[in-house]
């Protein structure tokens, strides 16, 4: 369920859409109260496999339910639906799953259960709906966050995670209350590929026609190879500076150096080729990715 675009023939980006939240408000208690029942009803007569419902202080049903369910498959991916707050101020409903690990059946599937114990249509629900999180998922393949240097203009709080060697695996640009970056090595398990995934966790609080048209998320991210740093300053290893940089900034680690030295790293990573096309290009990849995700009617996705 991914858009894979060639770049050059060593370099391959991947855009999809990994995580998505859908909060909806019915104006009908009575509406929401049916769809509850037949939601327990589908438990206690089994029609859906592995299907899951508890009941917490927020909600009166909170389901997991796995698709496809109707067709027969080797693998299945979970949804999470909530109905019935008990409390005031929640939606009426929460729907969150994770497309880009769903097949095309099971997102149908989805589509069809909302169509089938919800009062609104997936066509409103999704339309009308507000977006509480999206994740875009952007695959960077043959580089490890090691081999990069990824920084964002906006996101004034950072976090390196690393593995027990000291290797670099994991970059947060931001806090997790708000939209952050997140940048992370991932091993493909089946061919031992890596790769790099640049992933955005957007907050939009939008309503879900609007999720093909959000502001770009990377147009104040740099992302520039380490490697450039190598050789660069005598007696100091480049990876040296590459992680000084990922932990204290680029401003203070030049300000470690000489000015003459300082001037010269600055204008090496300004001047430096990024692994990953210009941020315009990548997200002119999006509303094709929700298409590609099976939700571009919902979205309200137009291609031209």
């Amino acid at each position: 369920m991914n858009l894979i675009q060639p770049i050059t023939p060593t370099t391959t980006i991947e855009i999809s859409i990994d995580r998505l939240s859908v909060c909806f408000n019915e104006p009908s208690l009575e509406n929401v109260k049916a769809t509850c029942g037949l939601l327990l009803d589908l438990l206690k007569t089994k029609e859906i496999p592995g299907m899951i419902i508890t009941n917490s202080m927020s909600y009166g049903i909170n389901a997991r339910i796995p698709v496809p369910y109707m067709t027969p498959a080797e693998y299945t991916h979970p949804i999470f639906l909530q109905a019935g707050p008990h409390l005031l101020g929640l939606p009426s409903y929460r729907l969150d799953f994770n497309p880009s690990k769903m097949s095309a059946t099971g997102i149908a599937e989805t589509l069809m259960l909302l169509d089938s114990i919800m009062d609104p249509p997936p066509l409103e629900f999704f339309h009308k709906g507000k977006v509480t999180r999206v994740d875009v998922a952007i695959d960077l393949w043959g580089y490890t966050v090691d081999d990069l240097i990824v920084q964002n203009k906006r996101k004034q709080k950072h976090g390196v995670y690393s593995d027990r060697y000291g290797v670099p695996e994991t970059v947060y640009l931001g806090t997790p209350k708000s939209s952050r970056l997140v940048v992370y090595t991932k091993i493909d398990p089946k061919t031992g590929e890596l790769r790099t995934r640049i992933e955005p966790r957007l907050k939009p609080k939008c309503v879900g026609w609007e999720v093909a048209s959000l502001p770009n998320p990377l147009s104040k991210m740099n992302l520039c190879l380490a490697s450039v740093l190598d050789g660069l300053v005598p007696g100091v290893p480049g990876r040296l500076i590459a992680d000084s940089i990922r932990v204290r900034g680029v401003k203070h680690v030049l300000d470690v150096f000489p000015t003459k030295i300082g001037k010269q790293i600055e204008k090496t990573l300004i001047a430096s080729a990024t692994p990953l096309p210009k941020p315009d290009f990548v997200w002119s990849l999006w509303p094709a990715a929700l298409v590609n995700a099976g939700l571009g009617k919902e979205l309200g996705v137009v291609l031209e």
